[in-house]
């Protein structure tokens, strides 16, 4: 085994490390959100709706080929955008005092 080759295991175990790390972070940051404003189950699903979008980006990019990247990055995070800020905004109008 040569040094590059280590290098390029280690860039890669760090970036699958990476690849999970963040969704699932942003995840956890939108459901402590999500509580602590006392939304109820519309966000929650609009949050799992996310959550199923962020699966399929990632199942759209392969490490060794990146030609569907712009699909998976510009595309599914506006859709994620867009369905959390209905998601959310329907269950703060419907649900608010």
């Amino acid at each position: 085994m040569t040094a590059g080759s280590d290098s390029t295991a280690f860039r890669s175990a760090g970036g699958s490390v990476a690849l999970y790390t963040f969704p699932l972070c942003c995840i956890s940051l939108l459901v402590w959100l999500a509580r602590i404003e006392s939304l109820g189950w519309i966000s929650l699903s609009g949050i799992a709706v996310a959550s199923l979008l962020l699966i399929h980006e990632h199942r759209l990019v392969k490490p060794h080929d990146l030609s569907r990247l712009d699909a998976a990055f510009f595309n599914t995070n506006g859709w994620i955008g867009i369905l959390l800020l209905l998601f959310w905004g329907a269950d703060i109008l419907l649900y608010s005092g």
